[in-house]
């Protein structure tokens, strides 16, 4: 319910205001820093959490801990041997003056591409798993899709779904009873 209301928040933020800020100064923010660090380690972790009934570094270190993904670094993010682009609205990327799709999924974000022979390579920047490949067109202005990036893809598979069961139906009417 605390969590709910931002009620848990406001108190944490009102416990370090009033325990650690309350009437002091700093010279500098380096000093800030340090006073900060020595009174999260010998005050703010040592008590005990009127919730949960335990020590906060005692609760991180046997729940919260092993829960934690590491950080990513703005450089581990990207691969130094690809380019950044940003899909558009539309999954597009540029790439020499062509556009090509990425799956919908990706739609405003950011992909990171190599070109591989005469391969475009798209893939995550954070995993680089491949999301897509494209044959590299040689001229300019062209857009290169594959349909199995988009939607419409279901709808086709559809149609052509029933045009290999029409055959099979007597009529229209059971036609739809199969399906439907």
């Amino acid at each position: 319910m605390t969590t709910e209301t931002g009620q848990g928040r406001r108190s944490g933020v009102k416990y370090v205001k009033n325990d650690f800020f309350y009437g002091d100064t700093f010279d500098s923010f380096d000093q800030l820093n340090t006073d900060l660090c020595s009174w999260v380690d010998t005050v703010a972790n040592k008590r005990i959490h009127v919730t949960t009934k335990k020590k906060p570094e005692e609760l991180y270190s046997l729940v919260e801990q092993s829960k934690m993904k590491p950080y990513l670094q703005p450089e581990m993010m990207f691969d130094v041997n690809g380019e950044k682009r940003n899909v558009d609205k539309t999954s597009l990327i540029s790439y020499k003056s062509n556009k090509y799709s990425v799956p919908m999924i990706y739609q405003s974000s950011t992909v990171m591409i190599r070109q591989d022979g005469s391969k475009l390579i798209i893939y995550k920047p954070e995993s680089s798993d491949i999301i897509a490949k494209h044959d590299i067109c040689e001229g300019k202005g062209h857009i290169i899709k594959n349909t199995n990036h988009y939607r419409d893809h279901q709808k086709k598979n559809i149609k052509g779904f029933l045009k290999r069961i029409w055959p099979y139906c007597w009529n229209e009417l059971r036609a739809k009873a199969l399906l439907f």
